[in-house]
């Protein structure tokens, strides 16, 4: 067993190295099993390891974390950050299989399980009006509220748009709804933001491009506004705005320059476009 650092810490090249070490000391084969018990840090350092020790081995994912049972651990996507850039360097590489518990969910923090609600919510807006309703009513965030069949429905639309684009040259764009800003602001606000915090606030500014294209209304995004107001602390931009913009510019899906961005065409369905950085400044000063 190897124990990693909480959370994004442990997705660095220095800890990759160790790992590797360790394992070349535990002369590990390359018919090795790796398995992946945690939350979506441990699915994305752990994928990474498998996928490139001695060029792969099989591995599968058993996530603890709401955040890893419906994103982190499905897809395939693997990766480490460099420099304080989320993802830079990563692998596209399955798991054999992905074991989901939910009783895990008990053992979770109302702080994780609001991690997971930043991910949960972004299905929500892109891909199921109905689940958008139920997540916009609720009065409380715990995790006997969360239905199994929200991580149902994640999971398997997470799965049906990999099957069509694992290599994220299209479709798949879609699922990284909210975290152009998310991982951004992520990043900029280190280590105060986790990743599902973040991409909830990035989900406002999506939300608020949209409308100022007149894609959703003024009463769609004080919706989705007001949900993340009500379980998340807004982050105070104005002196990062720069700095935010510079994370946004190193974005993976940018291509030719322009910052590619997705957006609400409706609530529940989303497209890939391009914003520029005076649109997306604009955004973040106006929703925080």
């Amino acid at each position: 067993m190897i124990t990693l650092p909480n959370g994004e810490a442990a997705k660095s090249l220095s800890v990759y190295d160790d790992v590797c070490r360790r394992l070349l000391a535990e002369e590990v084969g390359r018919d090795a099993l790796f398995i992946n018990w945690g939350g979506g840090a441990v699915s994305d350092f752990g994928g990474f390891v498998a996928s490139t020790f001695k060029r792969g081995a099989a591995m599968v994912n058993v996530p603890t974390t709401l955040l890893a049972m419906i994103d982190a651990a499905i897809g395939g996507k693997n990766a480490l950050n460099v420099g304080g850039v989320k993802n830079t360097i990563g692998t596209f590489y399955l798991p054999e299989m992905v074991l989901t518990d939910t009783q895990f969910l008990a053992t979770l923090p109302q702080s994780e399980i609001l991690n997971g609600m930043g991910e949960l919510l972004k299905y929500a807006l892109i891909g199921d009006v109905s689940l958008w309703r139920e997540l916009k009513n609720l009065d409380k965030v715990s995790a006997e509220v969360i239905s199994p069949s929200w991580i149902t429905f994640c999971r398997e639309f997470k799965e049906r748009v990999v099957a069509r684009d694992f290599r994220d040259n299209g479709e798949r764009r879609l699922l990284n709804f909210g975290h152009t800003a998310g991982h951004a602001l992520e990043a900029a606000f280190a280590p105060a933001l986790s990743h599902g915090h973040a991409v909830a606030l990035g989900c406002v500014v999506a939300a608020y491009i949209s409308y100022n294209h007149n894609f959703i209304s003024k009463e769609s995004f004080d919706e989705i506004y007001d949900f993340v107001k009500k379980w998340y602390s807004f982050a105070n931009v104005s002196d990062k705005i720069d700095e935010i913009i510079d994370y946004c510019r190193q974005d993976k899906k940018n291509s030719n320059g322009q910052i590619r961005f997705i957006l609400l065409r409706s609530i529940g369905s989303a497209f890939v476009t391009t914003t520029s950085e005076q649109e997306l400044k604009e955004a973040l000063l106006y929703s925080f």
